[in-house]
């Protein structure tokens, strides 16, 4: 049987595309022996480094060159593997391109229509010395290419320049048509010598990203910071006041001895260095505190007086410990700061009072209380104070009390209590609170980021309903080359629109200092530790509220992103497996043991298995896309044996495992659980008694289903049946309301009674005068959000175009825009806005495009998303 997330759309397509990927040359996805081949494509997810071949246009993936006019194909060279252009040194490889004159372009080309997310890293390989004058590293930019249109679709900036050594992750949304192509550029950015560039991007279909992320910008490089009167390096995160048009940053550093403060704005902040004598002590020390005091975050009262929260090092250890938390204040706009108290220790560890670094100290203001996160023992950890009484107490020049979360109560001392964790440990990442931290009114969450140590070092970004509690983090930039021992030392969370105090809405920046490995003595600090980025984060509500998790389409090089992690079980525990960059593969500790985001292989007599954990309660069907469960097949193969276990017991089969036969499929029904929140859900994969042709290819899915389903999708629910999923598609008549359109199975359309009246998965096209509506039925009573899932709303262009009208209807009575319909021109891209009310049972939600006068280039692309709120 053969189970897809729309086996309207998907069926014939997928199936085609896996066998014939099966018989390709050089593509293997998992390949213990070179007899043993798994395909390699996947509907709706595809992989540049699983689907590179040696033949143009295979796996949907070509190899271009472009020389600033035309685009034409690369040629293979089968003794070195890749493909190679007409200059010297403009190649593709699996592993990443290098630009030459011509840029070298990475092509794919899309199989269907739909809505697409674009993910990827791309890092400068040249990890040496940035200031050797004759490395000036490479430029990227991704166009879309559709009909006789081509478009840069990312960065919103001309290109992102990836300075030497450095790396940076775009994701985006876009619709494509069938046949459109995305062209990932890199281009040398003055030379090409050593420019090459790991970039392997990622294109799926109906994924919602829980943000998105434009380029990485350089604000700060070593100039900027000479400017300030920055001797040393980047030593803390940036604290950012706004000053009339303009905003005060705050940077302490030289162990806290030296502080300054410069004005700019957002993308050029060194612009005029404040303080005259950089030198001068800006600490007023009343009370005699001991240590070394680094302003860390800034916050702006009703009074305009500023409070600082410090990091403080070299304290007193038989009182506060080595490191500890403060405040000080200000009322003199920022030319003296006043210590008043410490406020915040590790618990002592050591019967001399010694503690860990406290980190930090980044703040959210939610709820009349003052949120600070820090570090305990290599965590990050929350204590919390009322905005009022800390006031109150800087006014009168010292601190009010504090208490750390522990247990599920905030109940502990700010000083020496003990702290429960906010963000679950990881046996492969530590979370660093150098960081920063913020509430988003967008989402009703609270957001922390800051960087990770250890295997997949990076920036982290960490969304929570509660200060307290965090869920498994996102990525901004990770990397997992050992040449990449630190990425980032301190980060910063600023609104998109210079919003501080700790709240933002659904764009922000993230501030951070950049270099790829820690200098090896003081005296590299100032030529290493200061390169200042920023990179916009815009949140996705529709990257939260999922009902589907595809275990190929989600799968990460992150333990514990999206909710799924990669492990091997031995028959008693189970232990994480450890990513490989150079491979695209997470492995065990057999040397067959591995796991990449389609394919399984079992060794050492121990279970591949992927753990999915369940983040809400409901009632989940597990399936499984293409036919089943196939394994591989070769001389000697014994075939393998599968099985699903729900918190260690058997979910299916009901005891023991499946046999799945050597070079056959085992087909796989639907199978409906319940789960509570925090439940593991298991898949595993068992050698059977040898491991020799065991790649297996299994692609779960997880669909919360029947009242358990919180969201929809005008993309990802289309299909050929009115009603399913609660849509309907209609012609429209303003006087004689709404009536059926017709379903057109060959070009997978709803048409009206025009030539092009008509819905499409990601768009509508009005004529007639009738408008093209998609439809929505409220299942039940609550209070949904709507937004949409491309963002802005905007319309094709061409030769007599004069855009359209759209609004959004409830019962026929205007939601969006309140009266009247919104007009969306043929070069505008309208925002829609997040929009919550409350539906009954029965209630319609109608999304109306109409042509404006014409009905010329009208194709609008437009992508509702629903969801229920709790």
């Amino acid at each position: 049987m053969i189970m897809l997330r729309n086996p309207l759309r998907h069926g014939v397509l997928a199936l085609a595309l896996v066998l014939a990927a099966a018989n390709l040359v050089g593509t293997p996805a998992l390949r213990p022996t070179p007899a043993e081949a798994a395909p390699t494509v996947v509907p709706d997810d595809y992989q540049f480094a699983l689907g590179f071949s040696n033949t143009q246009g295979a796996n949907q993936w070509s190899y271009l060159q472009w020389d600033g006019v035309a685009y034409t194909p690369m040629v293979w060279e089968p003794t070195r593997d890749r493909w190679r252009g007409n200059c010297e040194f403009c190649v593709i490889s699996r592993s990443g391109l290098h630009p030459d004159t011509n840029d070298a372009v990475i092509a794919w080309t899309a199989p269907r229509g739909g809505a697409v997310t674009v993910r990827g890293t791309m890092d400068h390989q040249t990890y040496i010395d940035p200031d050797i004058t004759n490395v000036d590293g490479v430029r990227t930019f991704v166009r879309k290419r559709s009909g006789g249109t081509t478009s840069k679709v990312w960065p919103s900036a001309d290109f992102q320049h990836l300075r030497p050594a450095f790396m940076a992750q775009h994701v985006f949304t876009t619709a494509v048509n069938a046949g459109d192509t995305l062209l990932f550029h890199a281009n040398r950015a003055g030379t090409g010598l050593h420019d090459g560039l790991s970039w392997n991007p990622r294109i799926s279909y109906d994924y919602e990203p829980k943000f998105t992320l434009d380029q990485a910008e350089l604000v700060m490089n070593p100039a900027d910071f000479d400017r300030i009167g920055e001797r040393t390096a980047l030593d803390a995160s940036l604290s950012v006041v706004p000053n009339g048009s303009q905003f005060d940053f705050y940077h302490s550093s030289d162990f806290g001895r030296q502080v300054q403060k410069f004005r700019g704005d957002l993308a050029r902040p060194a612009q005029v260095r404040v303080y005259a004598d950089t030198t001068a002590n800006r600490f007023r020390n009343p009370h005699g505190l001991d240590g070394q005091w680094w302003i860390a975050s800034v916050y702006r009262t009703e009074e305009g007086h500023l409070l600082a929260f410090c990091h403080i090092e070299n304290a007193d250890p038989q009182t506060s410990g080595w490191w500890a938390g403060g405040l000080a204040y200000s009322t003199d706009n920022g030319e003296h700061f006043t210590l008043l108290g410490k406020t915040l220790a590790a618990r002592k560890k050591a019967p001399d009072g010694s503690t860990d670094n406290i980190g930090g100290m980044p703040f959210v203001l939610k709820d009349g209380f003052f949120h600070v996160y820090f570090t305990e023992f290599g965590m990050p950890v929350v204590a919390r104070a009322p905005v009022a009484e800390v006031i109150d107490a800087a006014k009168r020049g010292t601190v009010s009390p504090w208490t750390k979360y522990h247990g599920g109560a905030w109940n502990e001392p700010g000083m020496h209590g003990q702290a429960t964790e906010v963000v679950a440990a990881s046996p492969t990442n530590s979370y660093d609170s150098h960081a920063g931290a913020a509430y988003s009114t967008y989402l009703g969450k609270y957001l922390l980021t800051g960087g990770s140590g250890g295997q997949g070092q990076g920036i982290f970004l960490a969304f929570g309903d509660d200060p307290a509690r965090f869920d498994t983090p996102s990525w901004l930039l990770s990397s997992n080359a050992n040449s990449k021992a630190t990425l980032q030392p301190y980060e910063t969370i600023v609104g998109v629109d210079g919003s501080t105090n700790g709240v933002v809405g659904q764009q922000f920046y993230v501030y951070y200092g950049y270099f790829f490995r820690w200098p090896h003595d003081g005296v590299d600090l100032p030529k290493h530790m200061r390169w200042l980025y920023r990179q916009k984060v815009t949140l996705n509500a529709a990257g939260f509220d999922r009902n589907t998790v595809s275990l190929s389409t989600d799968a990460s090089k992150k333990q514990g992103e999206n909710g799924v992690r990669y492990q091997e079980y031995d028959g008693t525990a189970y232990t994480d497996m450890t990513w490989s960059d150079s491979d695209q593969r997470w492995h065990g500790t057999s040397a067959f043991s591995q796991l990449d985001s389609i394919g399984w292989h079992p060794d050492g007599n121990r279970d591949s298995v992927r753990v999915w954990t369940a983040p809400r309660a409901g009632t989940v069907r597990v399936g499984a896309d293409l036919d089943g469960i196939r394994a591989g097949g070769g001389s000697g193969a014994d075939g393998v044996r599968v099985k699903i276990v729900k918190n260690g017991l058997p979910v299916w089969p009901a005891t023991g495992y499946a046999a799945v036969e050597p070079a056959s499929t085992l087909p796989f029904e639907p199978v409906d659980m319940t789960v509570a929140a925090g439940d593991r859900i298991a898949f595993h994969v068992n050698q059977n008694v040898t491991s020799a042709y065991d790649t297996t290819l299994w692609l779960p899915t997880l669909t919360y289903t029947g009242g358990s389903r919180v969201s929809w999708s005008g993309n990802g629910d289309f299909g050929g049946v009115q009603g399913a999923a609660q849509w309907s598609y209609e012609e429209y008549d303003e006087g004689a309301g709404g009536t059926p359109m017709t379903w057109d199975a060959a070009q997978q359309l709803w048409h009206g009674t025009a030539p092009y009246l008509q819905i499409g998965p990601v768009s509508q096209h009005a004529d007639g005068n009738r408008e093209s509506v998609r439809a929505w039925v409220a299942p039940r009573a609550g209070r949904v959000r709507i937004t949409s899932a491309l963002g802005d709303l905007y319309t094709d262009n061409g030769s007599g175009a004069d855009g359209v009208l759209v609004r959004l209807t409830r019962n026929g009575t205007n939601v969006w825009p309140s009266t009247g319909r919104q007009k969306v021109g043929p070069v505008d891209r309208v925002p829609f806005p997040m929009i919550e009310l409350s539906v009954a049972a029965g209630d319609t939600l109608r999304f109306h495009q109409h042509q404006n006068g014409t009905s010329a280039y009208d194709t609008t692309n437009w992508v509702p998303k629903i969801a229920y709120q709790p």
